[in-house]
């Protein structure tokens, strides 16, 4: 089993993680923005061995030893994913399934320091579409099995819910960001799954909400997705301001 851990500053600082025999190879790539500078020199000049024991490194540098260690952690898992698909010769399906690698994306851009308010979005969306699946049995889906036609019963779902279609939007696109970061990792090819359905909402004439008068059911009917209703409060009690004394 080949084990290879390349470090790069460009066009951000990240680990690639690449590992397997042969034409089978599995690859994950994170980005470290939170690390500093000192830990990152480290890691840079001492790098890791070939059993990925990180041996030349400082046992006082906790946090090179902390990043070292996470590695060990996805590398663990690259090479036990590899021996599974190997033993079952299904390589051409890498077996990890969409709700698996969202939970460990999450992680990732965590560890990564990603703003909490895009994490929140990644956790309600994926909370959502793993209580979708588990209600048609197929929480396990593979990243690499998930199709348009599933894509398209869980907007289906939601419609039928009672979800808008600026919320359902905002919960396709989430879902296709995760997916294309899955398939960017090379865990997958694009088989578009997300044909079907809206990632993006606009208001057509009919639908736009009016002008005047303005009233709190107005306002709600027409509200943003819940992730950000936190934004435009004030707004919407300027609104009710004007139009109270207007």
């Amino acid at each position: 089993m080949v084990t290879e851990i390349t470090l790069s500053e460009t066009p951000r600082r990240q680990a690639k993680i690449t590992v397997g025999n042969g034409d089978n190879l599995l690859t994950w790539t994170f980005d470290a923005p939170g690390i500093s500078d000192n830990a990152w020199r480290q890691l840079l000049a001492h790098g890791f061995d070939g059993n990925n024991t990180g041996a030349n490194l400082q046992p006082e540098d906790r946090e090179a030893l902390d990043f070292r260690d996470r590695v060990a952690s996805v590398v663990a898992t690259l090479n036990s994913a590899v021996e599974s698909l190997e033993r079952n010769r299904t390589f051409d399906h890498p077996g990890e399934s969409f709700i698996s690698f969202s939970d460990r994306m999450i992680k990732e851009d965590q560890y990564a320091g990603i703003p909490a308010s895009r994490i929140n979005k990644y956790i309600a969306s994926v909370s959502r579409f793993k209580r979708y699946l588990q209600s048609v049995g197929k929480e396990g889906i593979l990243l690499s099995n998930l199709n348009a036609d599933i894509m398209a019963d869980f907007d289906k779902v939601m419609s039928d819910g009672g979800l808008q279609p600026s919320t359902r939007a905002f919960y396709n696109r989430t879902l296709l960001s995760i997916y294309l970061r899955g398939v960017k990792a090379g865990l997958t090819i694009d088989n578009s799954p997300f044909s079907k359905v809206a990632t993006q909402y606009r208001l057509d004439k009919e639908q736009a909400p009016p002008s005047l008068p303005l009233t709190i059911n107005t306002l709600y009917q027409h509200a943003p997705p819940r992730p950000l209703q936190r934004q435009t409060g004030r707004c919407v009690i300027c609104l009710l301001h004007i139009n109270a004394f207007s």
